[in-house]
């Protein structure tokens, strides 16, 4: 609860959960990477101020989404009891909770993120893991960029001072 921002939007990653031999353990993330900062929208943030604030005390591992005995939820009984019903109900039956991470990355994509701005959140040790992950969502790029081109010749056309010539080409030095 306590790396929970809903004013600021953000909630700080410093942590994860896994489950080894049948036992629940806190640790670091995999890389470094993976403690980061992420930034909410405002409908997320408000949905999690909603869960935060709706309880008089967080539990004693201040999780906001505990197990409803408390202490963190496991995986499996997770996807048994409110996941797959979920699913189900919306016509989304196959889809994994992971399918929401690589959602997330292919609809800021679609928005026009950066690769660098979609790495941090993602908690991607590199730039390369984020284009090897997603790159193939990028297409039409290089069409955005030679549209881009001509739209910066055609106003440098018209903001040159020999009209009708466009701008002075210098070849360059060899």
């Amino acid at each position: 609860v306590g790396r929970v921002d809903p004013l600021r939007r953000t909630v700080n990653v410093l942590e994860q959960l896994t489950e080894v031999g049948g036992q629940l353990r806190f640790g670091p993330p995999k890389t470094a990477a993976g403690r980061r900062a992420v930034s909410l929208p405002t409908f997320l943030a408000d949905a999690l101020a909603e869960q935060i604030g709706g309880r008089a005390e967080p539990g004693p591992d201040g999780l906001v989404f505990p197990a409803p005995v408390g202490g963190p939820m496991r995986r499996s009984n997770f996807r048994a009891r409110a996941w797959l019903p979920a699913t189900r109900q919306a016509g989304l039956e196959g889809l994994r909770f992971h399918d929401l991470r690589h959602t997330s990355g292919a609809l800021a994509i679609a928005q026009g993120a950066h690769p660098k701005a979609i790495q941090a959140p993602m908690g991607h040790a590199s730039v390369g893991i984020t284009l090897d992950r997603y790159g193939h969502l990028f297409e039409g790029l290089d069409e955005r960029i030679a549209d881009g081109l001509d739209a910066t010749w055609r106003e440098a056309l018209a903001a040159s001072p020999r009209p009708g010539r466009g701008p002075e080409v210098v070849p360059l030095a060899r």
